[in-house]
């Protein structure tokens, strides 16, 4: 495991797999041995070029295999990736780009204004994706110069493969720090808990910025089989191609599986081959669940973790019977606590902050040693999740410790609300946060997002919460929304849901 990389995987599945079919990129098919040419061909230009061992390259890119290949060149170069979320707005770009420092930044031809816009220092070399091959350094061109020799690049498994920069739905952006080795304890954690066999195709729909990539495509590579994706998420599209492509595994945040029990297409196409459903990111709602239940042909399993430790945890085999709504328990290699204040452990049942001591654990921050050291104590990284271990050690997250509510001294978990209203007929989405009150500090404020011609008023939504939520948990204020903004990882974006509910009380001051 020490020198094993992802770059090794490909490497090792040009040997064995040759001409089998690695990605299916938008229709696009790819073998292992296109995959390990190409991507050898990059690395060698882009070592070539100046890039040297240890140095960032940042992309700007969609889910696509262009997006693929620099991941694996740069696995196999010693350079570190630094995947950016193309939805930032370019002073966020920036800010990143300042903080990481890259030498190289990889952009789609689509996102160059943004990429240009974000990069303030001039000696970041941009290289275009697609696009007018002749205008500036291409992708195509690096590709086309670099040989297919591997590069004789000492590269260690204890050696950074990634900064991720976290999504920021609560404050700043920070970058997590992974290393080869924690990448690829992630990917055999998953291969264990949920086999893939040659045949096997693999859909993955998070964000190539999201670090759950390893957990979920490696260990298909591993084995010979393929993996799928979409250059950007699209329901009605998934529905088809879970179908036309025979997915047998997948993974998709709560709301992704409600946009697609949105698609009245999913009637028709019930996906027959899928052997392991989940869900993962955030919280998944009982409707939802039960939706999910009449569509899959298995029960849909929770999985859990941060970036900063992904994918420690997997609802699967009888645990999706004992308890379906739970994330599971801990992967190889991963422990999970569920502590009080002091950092004690409770017992089982009990809510408190979830703690991970896990061999798929980030190193820490980026360029902040005090954050580190906050966080990642004694060898448990402390997540900020509230949560519960039930007696078998099942997980169960309820909420994050930076959204609970305090109301008048009490405690309120957004998700309670939730679960009240997301049942109504009509309800699409739903999300609680606190906002601020002159007499109790905070108070329960829920946007809706109602089903398209669907409608759900206050009265419906009061009733629903006066019958499951005791007095001082039922919301003060019920807005509705078309849709509710998400980040990437289809998390529902707290701060902008903040900034629009102070628009509307100044509007109604007026």
């Amino acid at each position: 495991m020490e020198r094993c990389t992802i770059g090794d995987v490909i490497r090792r599945g040009a040997q064995l797999f040759g001409d089998r079919t690695a990605l299916v990129s938008d229709g696009r098919r790819h073998s292992y041995a296109e995959l390990d040419e190409t991507s050898t061909r990059l690395a060698d230009a882009l070592l070539t070029a100046g890039a040297a061992p240890g140095d960032r390259v940042a992309t700007l890119l969609f889910n696509d295999a262009a997006h693929v290949v620099v991941f694996l060149a740069a696995a196999k170069a010693g350079l570190v990736i630094v995947p950016v979320n193309r939805r930032l707005t370019a002073s966020e770009v920036a800010a990143v780009l300042v903080s990481a420092r890259p030498a190289v930044l990889i952009h789609d031809a689509a996102l160059e204004p943004l990429a240009r816009a974000g990069t303030a220092d001039p000696t970041v070399r941009l290289v275009r994706v697609g696009g007018d091959p002749t205008q500036g350094c291409s992708f195509e061109m690096l590709v086309g110069k670099g040989f297919g020799t591997p590069p004789s690049v000492p590269v260690s498994g204890a050696d950074i493969q990634a900064i991720y920069y976290t999504s920021g739905t609560t404050g700043a952006p920070k970058g997590v720090v992974r290393s080869h080795q924690s990448n690829m304890y992630m990917a055999w954690g998953y291969l264990a808990m949920m086999p893939v066999r040659p045949d096997d195709s693999v859909f993955y729909a998070f964000p190539l910025t999201s670090a759950a990539f390893y957990g979920l495509t490696v260990p298909a590579w591993m084995q010979g089989a393929k993996v799928v994706m979409h250059r950007e998420f699209d329901a009605a599209r998934l529905i088809r191609d879970l179908c036309a492509e025979q997915v047998t595994h997948t993974a998709l945040a709560p709301t992704m599986w409600e946009m697609l029990m949105a698609e009245p297409a999913h009637r028709d196409h019930p996906p027959t081959s899928l052997r392991y459903a989940l869900w993962g990111g955030s919280p998944i709602r009982a409707g939802t669940l039960a939706r999910l239940a009449e569509w899959l042909p298995v029960p849909a399993g929770g999985v859990y973790g941060l970036t900063e430790a992904t994918c420690v945890t997997a609802c699967v085999g009888e645990d999706l019977v004992a308890a379906p709504s739970s994330c599971g328990r801990p992967t190889a290699g991963s422990m999970v606590r569920v502590v009080d204040p002091e950092r004690r452990p409770v017992p089982a049942g009990e809510l408190g902050e979830v703690e991970i001591c896990s061999l798929v654990c980030a190193d820490g921050y980026y360029g902040n040693p005090e954050l580190t050291a906050e966080v990642f104590v004694d060898g448990w990284f402390r997540t900020g999740d509230v949560g519960c271990l039930d007696a078998d050690g099942r997980l169960s997250i309820v909420d994050r410790v930076k959204d609970l509510i305090i109301s008048g001294g009490e405690n309120i978990y957004p998700g309670e609300i939730e679960n009240a209203v997301t049942g109504l007929p009509g309800v699409q989405e739903v999300c609680a946060l606190g906002v601020p009150d002159e007499k109790w500090g905070e108070t329960v404020c829920v946007f809706i997002a109602p089903r398209p011609g669907a409608e759900v008023t206050v009265d419906a939504v009061l009733d629903a919460c006066r019958e499951r939520l005791a007095g001082y948990k039922r919301p003060r204020y019920v807005e509705f929304l078309p849709t509710l903004p998400k980040n990437s990882m289809g998390k529902f974006v707290k701060a902008s849901l903040l900034d629009e509910w102070r628009s509307r009380l100044r509007g109604a001051a007026r």
